[in-house]
């Protein structure tokens, strides 16, 4: 689910607060499944590849914000698994 919602979000250039929520619990939820720093990597690295995608050619109004919620994304994610000590 997270990886379609994350497709669907990329692909309109924007992600909404609910869409945020809801990709931050399955990513976590995958992290913390997986037990260990390497799979907390595997994820964050998954949504790192978006960020990196985040099409430089859209206009400054919906990259800055696209991003910014990609990273946070990947902030909360991390701030989830750490709260349970992976």
């Amino acid at each position: 689910m997270g990886n379609v919602l994350l497709g669907t979000c990329m692909a309109r250039q924007a992600i909404g607060a609910t869409d945020l929520d809801d990709m931050l619990t399955v990513y976590s939820n995958a992290a913390i499944r997986g037990g260990s720093a390497r799979a907390l990597r595997s994820v964050t690295d998954h949504i790192r590849f978006f960020e990196a995608m985040a099409d430089p050619g859209t206009d400054a109004s919906k990259k800055n914000p696209l991003v910014e919620s990609l990273e946070s994304l990947r902030e909360g994610v991390i701030a989830a698994a750490t709260a349970t000590k992976l």
